[in-house]
């Protein structure tokens, strides 16, 4: 379809350095597709979550920042001795994996 075109095209024109890049293409190329008056809201939620950050965007005369109070959760993190933890029983797995995740949801860092 069109978004598909556009995409290959920018593609080749812009030559992503890198995944990201190309993911951002995709992602704004597809918010694109929506209804002008929601536009650039629907690109900036896309770019915010491809971003892990508010992303201001401007498009169709419209201007937009979408925030997100999950953003917090796409931050990447370390966990240290992970294959030791997978090594593990399944419980205790299962036990250190809630722990991994009640850490991140209260801003907690497992960094050894």
């Amino acid at each position: 379809g069109k978004a598909e075109r556009e995409i290959r095209e920018r593609v080749e024109r812009e030559n992503p350095k890198d995944q990201f890049d190309l993911v951002r293409i995709a992602v704004e190329e597809r918010g694109r597709r929506a209804n002008e008056r929601w536009r650039a809201d629907c690109i900036s939620r896309r770019v915010g979550i491809l971003t892990g950050v508010p992303q201001t965007i401007q498009e169709s005369g419209e201007t937009a920042q979408r925030a997100n109070i999950n953003f917090f959760m796409l931050r990447d993190v370390r966990v240290s001795g992970a294959s030791e933890i997978v090594a593990q029983p399944q419980t205790e797995v299962d036990r250190a994996l809630a722990n991994v995740s009640d850490a991140l949801a209260n801003g907690d860092t497992l960094l050894a």
